[in-house]
């Protein structure tokens, strides 16, 4: 989003840097850039900027605007859930340094521990539980991450999440266990270690 390399760079409607004007740039680091195009009234995505793991533009945003960490899309999704969903855990321990809520919940429910389960990603995923998000929120469907986890064959989340105490026993709307998503999708792994747990019913 913030290249320099093309002709003209244009960070939002409202500021064009044109050709002339980048060669100085390079003299610049990137959170000075930022600092620049931040005092000149634009605006950058704070959730492209986490997505790509740019960890000194997004120190630098939220240095200068830290009510950018609420910032949602029109899913309701905020940087956390961008992060989770990159497997970003750089920009999310920067997010988290600065105060975001990392157990934010977009508009269908989701919150980034689901998506982290979703997507094994075990580094993101700890760091979520460590420093306090909430492993039992269900999503407007009525799944927790533990959920997700076994829907997706993220084995190594179930087993985390397990060791944490998430409730196999909790039921979705439809009535479904983490269980019996997994028996569902034929994840036989994550079937059998839940149903250590549950039984085999």
């Amino acid at each position: 989003m913030l290249a320099l390399e093309p002709s003209e760079v244009q960070f939002s409607a409202r500021f064009t840097v044109p050709e002339t004007r980048v060669h100085y740039t390079k003299f610049l680091t990137r959170a000075a850039l930022l600092s620049t195009i931040l005092l000149a009234g634009c605006s950058p995505s704070i959730h492209d900027v986490t997505a790509a793991g740019d960890v000194e533009g997004l120190s630098a945003i939220l240095d200068s605007d830290p009510e950018l960490l609420k910032d949602e899309n029109g899913l309701g999704q905020q940087a956390v859930h961008y992060a989770a969903t990159k497997n970003r855990l750089d920009t999310l321990e920067v997010l988290h340094s600065h105060g975001a809520d990392l157990s934010a919940q977009d508009h269908t429910g989701l919150t980034a521990l689901h998506i982290a389960a979703q997507g094994d990603y075990r580094h993101v995923l700890r760091f979520l539980i460590k420093n306090g998000a909430n492993f039992r929120l269900k999503d407007d469907f009525g799944d927790t991450p533990l959920h997700r986890a076994a829907m997706f064959g993220s084995s190594k989340a179930v087993n985390d999440l397990l060791k944490v105490g998430a409730d196999a026993h909790s039921v979705n709307h439809e009535g479904k266990t983490p269980l019996d998503l997994a028996r569902h999708f034929e994840h036989e792994m994550i079937v059998n270690r839940l149903a250590l747990i549950v039984g085999n019913k």
